[in-house]
């Protein structure tokens, strides 16, 4: 574990990288004591700032679902992150690269939330039932998120529950992605095929 003091620290070294567009050292090699709690009280100060400047939290982002993904980064469970609502972009939108240091895109389910959802002792079937909506959020096979996408949700609202928190109605949820990420470049058009559920598109100047 690292003081709060270096949390402080670690989430200030993110705003302004944030801000400048300039890559930093990752926070576990600045602090070799840093562990996953560490991780998620940085995340928080780092959210509670750009609040406090005017941003809101829209949802959540679930990442290393699958196991391949894990083991490569030698984690034993997915991890997750807060979506901030300047992060959303819309269908056929332009995004200018330059707003992100590397771009990278990947290809997941987005679920919206139609009610409340808490833990403990979450389903799938409860994921399902509170999910007003599935939309694309950028094709692979889903049901290597944890042998259903709706598995990493359920998994999100019981580790939310740990510390106070769960999903709440309007909120959207990545399920994580079940394609490699992909490079992105000034030029780029990408387009996502759902078949039957639709597909998504944007263009990066």
């Amino acid at each position: 574990m690292i003081t709060e003091k270096e949390r402080q620290a670690a989430a200030d070294a993110l705003l302004k990288a944030e801000t400048e567009r300039k890559p930093i050292v990752q926070p576990s090699r600045t602090y070799p004591n840093l562990e996953l709690e560490d991780a998620y009280k940085i995340q928080a100060l780092w959210a509670q700032a750009r609040i406090a400047k005017g941003a809101r939290i829209a949802g959540h982002k679930i990442g290393l679902t699958s196991r391949a993904m894990q083991m490569a980064s030698k984690m034993t469970e997915p991890d997750y992150g807060v979506i901030l609502d300047d992060a959303l972009f819309n269908d056929g939108a332009q995004i200018k690269a330059e707003l992100f240091i590397k771009p990278r895109l990947e290809v997941e389910l987005a679920f919206v939330m139609g009610e409340d959802l808490e833990g403990p002792g979450t389903r799938i079937y409860d994921v399902m039932r509170a999910t007003e909506f599935v939309v694309p959020a950028q094709s692979g096979v889903s049901a290597a998120i944890m042998g259903h996408p709706a598995a990493g949700i359920a998994w999100l609202v019981n580790k939310l529950h740990a510390v106070g928190g769960g999903l709440k109605k309007g909120q959207i949820v990545l399920a994580g992605s079940f394609t490699r990420p992909v490079d992105i470049v000034k030029g780029d058009v990408i387009q996502a095929d759902y078949g039957p559920v639709g597909s998504i598109g944007v263009s990066f100047v």
